[in-house]
Protein backbone atom coordinates (compact mmCIF):
# COMPACT_ATOMS: atom_id res chain seq x y z
CA UNK A 1 0.00 0.00 0.00
CA UNK A 2 0.99 3.40 -0.80
CA UNK A 3 2.12 5.91 2.39
CA UNK A 4 2.10 9.27 0.44
CA UNK A 5 0.36 11.78 2.10
CA UNK A 6 -0.36 15.28 0.02
CA UNK A 7 -1.28 18.59 1.91
CA UNK A 8 -5.06 19.93 1.77
CA UNK A 9 -7.60 22.31 3.34
CA UNK A 10 -10.48 21.23 5.05
CA UNK A 11 -13.37 23.41 6.02
CA UNK A 12 -15.72 21.79 8.10
CA UNK A 13 -19.79 21.57 7.14
CA UNK A 14 -21.30 21.79 9.87
CA UNK A 15 -19.84 24.59 12.28
CA UNK A 16 -21.72 22.64 15.35
CA UNK A 17 -20.15 19.41 14.16
CA UNK A 18 -18.55 17.66 17.28
CA UNK A 19 -15.27 15.86 15.09
CA UNK A 20 -13.95 19.63 15.08
CA UNK A 21 -13.39 19.49 18.88
CA UNK A 22 -11.59 16.73 18.52
CA UNK A 23 -9.66 17.89 15.76
CA UNK A 24 -6.27 19.34 17.50
CA UNK A 25 -2.61 18.63 15.71
CA UNK A 26 -1.75 14.92 14.81
CA UNK A 27 -5.70 13.56 14.94
CA UNK A 28 -6.19 11.17 12.80
CA UNK A 29 -9.57 10.33 10.88
CA UNK A 30 -10.75 7.82 8.32
CA UNK A 31 -13.58 9.39 6.49
CA UNK A 32 -14.92 8.37 3.22
CA UNK A 33 -13.96 10.57 0.99
CA UNK A 34 -15.38 11.78 -2.93
CA UNK A 35 -13.70 14.21 -5.86
CA UNK A 36 -16.29 16.67 -7.31
CA UNK A 37 -15.04 15.05 -10.60
CA UNK A 38 -15.68 11.53 -9.74
CA UNK A 39 -18.63 9.94 -11.78
CA UNK A 40 -20.40 8.00 -8.47
CA UNK A 41 -22.63 10.28 -6.48
CA UNK A 42 -21.56 8.36 -3.43
CA UNK A 43 -18.42 8.21 -1.87
CA UNK A 44 -16.59 4.97 -3.18
CA UNK A 45 -13.01 5.03 -1.36
CA UNK A 46 -11.45 5.66 2.05
CA UNK A 47 -8.86 7.92 3.38
CA UNK A 48 -6.81 8.32 6.34
CA UNK A 49 -6.19 12.39 7.33
CA UNK A 50 -3.88 13.79 9.39
CA UNK A 51 -4.34 17.09 10.94
CA UNK A 52 -1.35 19.07 10.94
CA UNK A 53 -2.53 22.92 11.62
CA UNK A 54 -5.98 23.22 13.43
CA UNK A 55 -5.43 27.42 13.95
CA UNK A 56 -9.36 28.17 12.85
CA UNK A 57 -12.21 26.47 13.97
CA UNK A 58 -13.74 26.20 10.68
CA UNK A 59 -10.68 25.39 8.87
CA UNK A 60 -7.86 22.98 8.87
CA UNK A 61 -4.54 21.92 7.50
CA UNK A 62 -3.86 17.92 7.08
CA UNK A 63 -2.08 15.81 5.02
CA UNK A 64 -4.36 12.69 2.81
CA UNK A 65 -3.76 9.58 2.04
CA UNK A 66 -6.03 6.46 0.41
CA UNK A 67 -6.73 3.53 1.99
CA UNK A 68 -6.78 1.27 -0.61
CA UNK A 69 -3.69 0.92 -3.75
CA UNK A 70 -6.30 0.80 -6.25
CA UNK A 71 -7.62 3.85 -5.19
CA UNK A 72 -8.16 6.88 -8.07
CA UNK A 73 -4.71 8.55 -7.01
CA UNK A 74 -5.03 10.54 -10.36
CA UNK A 75 -7.97 12.85 -8.01
CA UNK A 76 -4.74 14.17 -6.13
CA UNK A 77 -3.36 16.82 -8.06
CA UNK A 78 -3.73 20.41 -6.89
CA UNK A 79 -6.84 23.06 -6.83
CA UNK A 80 -9.00 19.58 -6.99
CA UNK A 81 -11.76 19.51 -4.48
CA UNK A 82 -13.48 16.71 -2.23
CA UNK A 83 -16.14 15.82 -0.02
CA UNK A 84 -15.41 13.98 3.04
CA UNK A 85 -18.50 11.49 4.47
CA UNK A 86 -19.14 10.29 7.97
CA UNK A 87 -21.78 7.73 6.83
CA UNK A 88 -24.37 9.56 4.67
CA UNK A 89 -23.47 12.48 6.07
CA UNK A 90 -20.80 15.23 4.64
CA UNK A 91 -18.82 16.61 7.17
CA UNK A 92 -16.31 18.72 5.57
CA UNK A 93 -15.32 20.24 1.98
CA UNK A 94 -11.85 20.33 0.75
CA UNK A 95 -8.89 21.40 -1.41
CA UNK A 96 -5.73 19.32 -2.36
CA UNK A 97 -2.84 21.70 -1.80
CA UNK A 98 -0.03 19.48 -3.60
CA UNK A 99 0.52 17.04 -6.25
CA UNK A 100 0.48 12.88 -5.24
CA UNK A 101 4.00 12.05 -7.05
Amino acid sequence: MNNEFVKVLIEWVDKKNKIMDLTSEGFKFYPQIKFEDEFSSLPQWTAEIVIYNNNNMTKCHGKLKYLSENAPYEYLKSGNKFSLFDGPNCIALGEVLQDYL
